[in-house]
């Protein structure tokens, strides 16, 4: 069921989803690996797709009701709606996540999972949702990214902006396509 939904929306735009299928185990514990130390705060997934990172934030301890998941596809919305009821689940775009948690009474996260692919939606759409994401963001709050390619996808002048720092993470070769890790942190 899930496959088929995730197939049937990327044969409508595959730019938005990124990869031709949705991220695996793998890749869902490397971008949540470091939520060690998660201090119980609020933690926001951007393009949430079928839920591979969300499934993987949920075995990290993170509690279902703190998270905060926007996605833009409806199919994806109703799918999550059902697996994941006691999280506040957001039929929206990334570019007013702002607003979003802000309805929510939800002022800053303390973390963000990011599956969009910052890369195929345009350098100018990307650097206002990681700029938006930043302001989100708690001190010593930090953005995981996913992307296809080995450079760092969040543009540098919105890490400088911010005075935040990148790290890779790692590939994940049990995924396909392989994908890279980046961890943005704010100071």
């Amino acid at each position: 069921m899930k496959y088929s939904l995730w197939f049937k929306n990327y044969l409508k735009n595959p730019l938005k989803l990124g990869a031709m299928l949705p991220s695996g185990e793998h890749l869902g514990l490397k971008m949540t690996e470091h939520f060690k130390h998660w201090n119980g705060g609020y933690v926001l997934e951007l393009g949430p797709g079928i839920g591979s990172f969300t499934d993987a934030i949920l075995q990290r301890g993170v509690s279902e009701d703190k998270l905060i998941l926007i996605e833009q596809s409806l199919d994806f919305v109703l799918y999550l709606k059902s697996k994941y009821p006691l999280a506040n689940i957001i039929h929206g775009n990334a570019l007013d996540l702002k607003r979003h948690i802000l309805a929510l009474g939800v002022e800053k996260v303390e973390s963000i999972v990011s599956g969009i692919p910052l890369v195929s939606i345009g350098r100018s759409l990307g650097t206002q949702i990681c700029d938006n994401s930043f302001e989100v963001l708690q001190s010593s709050g930090s953005i995981s990214q996913v992307t296809y390619f080995m450079v760092c996808p969040v543009p540098e002048k919105i890490i400088l902006k911010h005075h935040a720092t990148k790290k890779f993470s790692g590939i994940v070769i049990k995924n396909f396509p392989p994908a890279f890790v980046w961890i943005v942190s704010k100071p």
